[in-house]
Order: structure tokens, then sequence, then C-alpha cells
């Protein structure tokens, strides 16, 4: 029995391996790039952050800058779920009528983000950039209305790193999306 490999064979061994190789270079790359650009365009975006949050899906690898707005946006959602459930069991157990009246705030408040997300997958799914912006741009908003509800009322946030991190997640989405064009 013979146990050479032919020599095209061998050849096409070492083209499918170099290629997967240097695609995952170039996408780690375009992860990097992605971010640093989102961060010089806006201050809001913190370069360590974007690369963490979208390393942390393993499609990002093999994403291209619409691929990496689209996670950035998912990611966004999943944050804005998670808050707006951990807002309504809050509320649920709160005792306080004016504790009570800030979360539900909140929780209409992650009602209309998680929205305004879903709006802007619908939009980049559908390569209408502009769009997926103006939807981005308003949900932006909303966690900073979730916490302005604490702070008139002169209560300490009960939500305030979940609100950051959405308001992170947001600027990040933003950010990659409005580089679309």
């Amino acid at each position: 029995m013979n146990h050479h490999l032919s020599p095209s064979i061998s050849l096409l061994i070492l083209i499918i391996i170099t290629t997967s190789i240097s695609s995952f270079n170039i996408s780690h790359a375009s992860i990097e790039s992605t971010c640093m650009t989102a961060t010089k365009t806006s201050p809001n975006v913190n370069y360590d952050f974007c690369l963490t949050a979208l390393e942390s899906n393993p499609k990002s690898h093999s994403a291209d800058t619409k691929g990496l707005a689209i996670i950035s946006t998912e990611l966004t959602s999943t944050n804005a779920t998670s808050t707006k459930a951990k807002i309504e069991v809050m509320l649920h157990h709160a005792k306080d009528q004016a504790i009570k009246s800030i979360l539900k705030t909140c929780a209409d408040v992650y009602s209309e983000m998680m929205d305004n997300l879903k709006f802007s997958m619908d939009a980049l799914e559908g390569g209408r950039y502009a769009d997926a912006v103006t939807y981005l741009s308003a949900a932006l908003t909303e966690p900073g209305t979730c916490e302005d509800s604490f702070s008139e009322k002169g209560v300490n946030s009960l939500v305030a790193q979940e609100d950051k991190d959405a308001l992170d997640l947001s600027a990040m989405a933003l950010a990659i999306t409005s580089s679309l064009g």
C-alpha cells in the first residue's frame, strides 16, 4: 500500500491551510480595523470594549464590516433583552411607589430600545444603512433615559452597570453601522 500523496493533492492541502490561516488573520485584522474606525468616529466607543465584545462572538472572525454591524446589533439586543428582564423582576418585587415608577419607565424604555434594535436589524439585513443608523441612534438614547429617571428622583440607579453596557454596545453598533455608508 502506497502512503504517499500525489503532488497535486499535497499542493491542494497546502493551499487550503494557507487560505484558512490568512482568512483568519484578515478577519481578525478586520475586527481590529473596524474597532479602530469606530473609536475614531465616535468618542463613545472604547477600542478594547469593542474588540472584546466582537471577539466574544465566533462568527465575527469570518465576518465583513456588515456582518460585524449585525453582530454588534445582536449583542446590543441581547443586552437590552436581559436588562429588561432584570428590570421586570425588580419591578415585580418593588414595594416603594417611587422605585416602581422609575422601574416602569426603564422597562418601557428598554421595550422601545428592543423595538428600535429589531428595526435596525431588519434595515441592516436589507442594506438600508441610513435607516439602520436612525434606529440605532434612537436606541442609543434609551439607557440614558433610564438613568435620568433614577437621578431625577434622587435615587441611586439599580441598573447603572446594565445601562452603561447598553450605552457602550449601542454606541459601538451605531459607529460600525455608520461606517457602512
